[in-house]
């Protein structure tokens, strides 16, 4: 009977290879994909649309106004200019309009996530410990060996450090995108 070994390769590098997939398609493909739907239009004629009541749906955000025709096939954006009659026009031609609602994050909630992630780490980290010690305890049973070994085997891999730190921006930036990115921020940051 031939003996099946288990898989050489972690799970998390495959975990590593998925996050990195979603993170180019969250960062590359949808902002790309968004941008060919929207087309982006002066204020003149987004004023000339209103008049002519050929405004569907308005969203005003704090530095754009993102807006449909009055059949809602065609999205377009405009800057936002100072127009203290805007919200009359809009309700003269029929228009549905909104503005974004800006919520401030939780400080108490920031901080108790990255207690948590700390906490999270140093598990992670104690149980790579632990294993690599289990490890070297069965391999060398004689304990001045042992103990030569481990302290070899010992300290902190400043490699591992940054390696760390690059994979929790990365996982705190996917986490960031996958729960909710605002797609004209993301079309903004990538293509200027």
């Amino acid at each position: 009977m031939k003996e099946v070994k288990p898989s050489k390769k972690p799970l998390a590098i495959y975990y590593a290879i998925v996050l990195l997939v979603l993170l180019v398609i969250n960062l590359v493909v949808m902002p790309w994909l968004a941008e060919r739907q929207v087309q982006e239009v002066d204020y003149g004629t987004f004023m000339s649309m209103t008049e002519q009541e050929n405004i569907g749906k308005v969203d005003i955000q704090s530095n754009q106004i993102i807006f449909t025709d009055k059949d809602n096939k065609q999205i377009y954006k405009t800057g936002l200019m100072n127009d203290p009659s805007l919200t009359e026009r809009l309700y003269d031609a029929g228009a549905q309009f909104s503005s974004e609602i800006v919520e401030q994050g939780s400080p108490v909630l920031s901080f108790l996530l990255m207690i948590v992630r700390g906490l999270y780490g140093k598990w992670l980290y104690r149980q790579s410990a632990a294993e690599k010690i289990r490890r070297i305890r069965a391999e060398f049973p004689d304990a001045a060996q042992r103990k030569a070994v481990l302290c070899a085997q010992g300290g902190t891999s400043w490699a591992a450090v940054l390696g760390c730190l690059v994979l929790l921006m990365v996982i705190g930036s996917a986490f960031t995108l996958l729960l909710g990115p605002n797609v004209d921020a993301l079309i903004h940051l990538v293509y200027g």
